[in-house]
């Protein structure tokens, strides 16, 4: 029976349709709707048919694995050029131990992977052994597994998209950009470049022991106002364009003075206290957007205060936590 014939037959009457054929051929998107109906109650006597498929382009794997999984007859696709999917969907329809039946005609087609996250390299690899044909997951941004595993996936299969990697027993996640703009050679090598970023890291890096992630996006952000304006509070942008072209106009990394921005302010006083971190982010997201700035002279503040030059000398940073910590609730002289 033809399984657009079935599925109109279905839509023009009230009662169920009882079917008692034992072949049924159609494109895929007629066929899943009639076992549909068939799961519904709309059609009755379908899940054992042997299914022929007639689409000869693209077919999506979820669709192809829920019609197989609804008769126990050989599922056909002579036809199908591509598939496409999440690799979990492409890997029940390529598994031989389908426990609902068989899906036969496969092996030579395109694969699409379509997952936009996070993949396990050794799904690639293992879909690309089921295939003569090639496999596209442009879409994918962080592959999991071993080096071994992920050098295999990527070799396997066009994965462009991917800037991160989580390596099997590392504690830290490797971030493409975030890998250049900690390695100035890298930088001068490869420019912005993601990809040629992973390619170094799984041959040369991981091996080498390679600072990861030592740039402070926020930090280079702060420094720089005309960065402030453009890109706001987005550190990946800021990464960018460190990589970009703040290295080669020899930008500096940080000269925000995140204890003096506090001390400046007995509100950021009360709420940061001496946290440098908060203190660069509260300028990045508030501060710069109402014109604060750092005004809190540390060196007036030691001359007022000869106990404190006795303790701390000429250390300036010292002087701005002892004002942050406890000179500002002691109205300690700042001058």
């Amino acid at each position: 029976v033809d399984a657009a014939a079935l599925k109109t037959l279905n839509g023009k009457v009230t009662s169920p349709v009882t079917v008692t054929a034992t072949n049924i051929t159609g494109f895929l998107s007629d066929v899943k709707a009639i076992y549909d109906a068939n799961t519904a109650g709309e059609i009755t006597g379908l899940g054992n048919e042997v299914v022929t498929l007639t689409d000869t382009g693209s077919v999506d794997a979820a669709d192809l694995d829920a019609v197989n999984r609804l008769t126990t007859g050989v599922l056909t696709a002579n036809s199908v050029t591509e598939v496409k999917g999440s690799a979990v969907d492409l890997l029940k329809v390529y598994s031989s131990g389908n426990s609902a039946g068989v899906i036969a005609g496969l092996g030579n087609e395109t694969i699409k992977i379509t997952d936009t996250g996070t993949v396990a390299a050794a799904d690639i690899t293992t879909l690309d052994g089921l295939t003569t044909g090639s496999i596209t997951a442009t879409a994918v941004t962080k592959l999991t597994g071993s080096v071994t595993e992920i050098t295999a996936a990527r070799s396997g299969a066009t994965v462009t998209g991917v800037t991160s990697l989580a390596l099997t027993g590392s504690t830290e996640t490797f971030d493409a950009s975030s890998y250049l703009a900690s390695n100035a050679d890298l930088i001068t090598a490869f420019g912005n470049t993601p990809d040629s970023a992973v390619t170094h890291y799984l041959a040369f890096g991981v091996n080498e022991s390679r600072n990861l992630d030592s740039f402070d996006e926020k930090s280079y952000l702060a420094s720089h106002g005309d960065l402030l304006t453009a890109f706001g509070s987005d550190t990946a942008k800021a990464t960018d364009h460190y990589i970009s072209n703040g290295y080669n106009e020899n930008r500096a990394l940080d000269t925000f003075d995140e204890f003096g921005y506090v001390a400046s302010y007995s509100d950021l006083i009360t709420a940061l206290g001496a946290d440098a971190n908060a203190a660069v982010d509260h300028y990045i997201n508030f501060g710069y957007g109402e014109s604060r700035s750092s005004t809190f002279d540390a060196s007036s503040y030691l001359a007022a205060n000869a106990d404190l030059q006795a303790a701390f000398g000429s250390d300036l940073e010292a002087a701005k936590k002892h004002y942050i910590n406890h000179g500002a609730s002691e109205n300690r002289l700042l001058a």
